[in-house]
């Protein structure tokens, strides 16, 4: 039995977990060993949560007075209070699969999340917190849209590296320069002598010789 300034401190410490934290779960531990509990412990340790098991009527005071509309009297079973800091869909999926293993494990160990808390959607119903449990994690999540956006980018860059490939290729084609042929380089005389025959030279004739002429006038 707590006395009177030991449930001051109790609830003063369950308002401060309350007040520093996004979200909440609010879990049913019968069953679970005090071993599984360490365990369960451990690894919310590593996520930035921790775990407070509080007296369920102190537990309300708090919630009221932090303005949270979740009783936990309404529940018959023992309650332990996961506090984070971080959005619930950091947490929800590890607790769940965690009371899965441990059903598995053990039929009379029931890990159940009966209600949650969260800063941005409040008090969420245990089949609420089912399915935020079953979806892919923050971090999957913002690879799963990374992939979609980059894919498609991916896709484009390789079209357009194609098309500059191409057209550098059809560049060099046209700056490639026309084949001339070495017989038109050469003098017309080159030409004659090699293709043609060399055009005839006349022999003078009486006409074109004054001195002939005036020889054939005397006689």
């Amino acid at each position: 039995m707590l006395t009177k300034e030991q449930k001051k401190v109790s609830i003063a410490l369950a308002t401060d977990k309350i007040k520093g934290s996004k979200s909440i779960l609010f879990t049913d531990f019968t069953g679970v060993s005090n071993q599984d509990l360490e365990t369960l412990k451990n690894d919310l340790r590593k996520q930035g949560a921790t775990v407070k098991v509080f007296k369920k009527r102190l537990l309300k005071i708090a919630l009221q007075e932090a303005g949270i509309e979740f009783d936990p009297m309404s529940n018959l079973a023992p309650l332990a209070s996961i506090f984070s800091e971080a959005d619930i869909s950091e947490i929800a999926g590890s607790v769940y699969k965690y009371g899965l293993a441990l059903k598995k494990k053990n039929n009379g160990a029931n890990l159940t999340v009966m209600g949650a808390y969260d800063a941005d959607q409040g008090v969420l119903t245990q089949d609420q917190f089912v399915v935020i449990a079953k979806l892919p994690s923050r971090d999957v999540l913002l690879a799963m849209v990374m992939g979609g956006i980059t894919g498609p980018l991916r896709a484009f860059m390789s079209i357009v590296s194609q098309l500059s490939e191409g057209k550098g290729g059809a560049d060099k084609a046209e700056e490639k320069p026309a084949e001339v042929d070495p017989a038109e380089d050469l003098p017309a005389e080159a030409s004659a002598k090699e293709g043609e025959p060399a055009p005839e030279v006349a022999e003078p004739t009486n006409e074109s010789n004054p001195e002939t002429n005036n020889e054939q006038v005397e006689s």
